[in-house]
């Protein structure tokens, strides 16, 4: 990672590096298929609230019961369905961003080896 206040986030990881091991996804809540995921964090603020960086998977549906942050996605390669608790359901592809919200309930269905960019906030603040 630079040391500037502006870097350069690499669809196929840092140059030399490429893409690594990550654990973002609960493999006890895999539906269907395997989900091997690899991805690089590419930055994560002082806070600990915010994460950018790549991920992939293989073929896979998760079962999620409550997201755990708010993310934005762009997807690189593949696709991702997401369907919420109430049956609503939209696909997006290459070339496309979607935001999801913390506390989602849904299905989360890989399509193909899919990629994206993936921008994480985590609010840690609590309220008395």
């Amino acid at each position: 990672m630079s040391h500037s206040k502006f870097f350069r986030i690499y669809p196929d990881g840092p140059p030399g590096v490429g893409l690594g091991p990550i654990s973002v996804m609960d493999q006890s809540n895999i539906v269907e298929g395997e989900g091997k995921e690899i991805g690089t964090i590419d930055y994560i603020d002082p806070s600990k609230q915010l994460t950018v960086g790549i991920w992939e998977s293989t073929p896979c549906t998760e079962f999620i019961p409550s997201y755990p942050c708010d993310e934005f996605c762009y997807i690189i390669t593949g696709g991702i369905t997401v369907t919420d608790e109430h049956g609503y359901s939209e696909h997006f592809g290459p070339g496309q961003g979607f935001m999801v919200l913390r506390g989602l309930k849904c299905h989360y269905k890989m399509t193909g080896v899919t990629r994206k960019y993936s921008i994480m906030f985590e609010n840690k603040m609590t309220t008395a």
